[in-house]
């Protein structure tokens, strides 16, 4: 994922990702020719990433996904912390 995090990366501004998440048999060639034909008629890339054998909760996933593009395509600046008073 963080491969195809950094090809997003260097190419042209996105606006916005969409995540197609499977399960360990994967997609159907015919579920991949109907997401490539959106893709393409989006005039967008598709690029198909693995997590690994693991097998996953699908929350967990969407979790995983939220950190790589995060951390690999969008990264907020964050403020100073706050200091309290104790």
């Amino acid at each position: 994922i963080a491969q195809a995090c950094a090809q997003l990366r260097a190419g042209p501004p996105l606006a916005g990702v969409v995540a197609v998440v499977g399960d360990d048999r994967g997609f159907t060639e015919d579920d991949c020719a109907q997401y490539e034909a959106a893709a393409a008629k989006a005039g967008a890339e598709m690029l198909y990433v693995s997590l690994g054998g693991t097998t996953l909760l699908a929350s967990h996933t969407i979790v995983i996904l939220h950190h790589y593009f995060d951390e690999h395509l969008h990264r907020c600046q964050v403020g100073q912390a706050r200091e309290y008073l104790v």
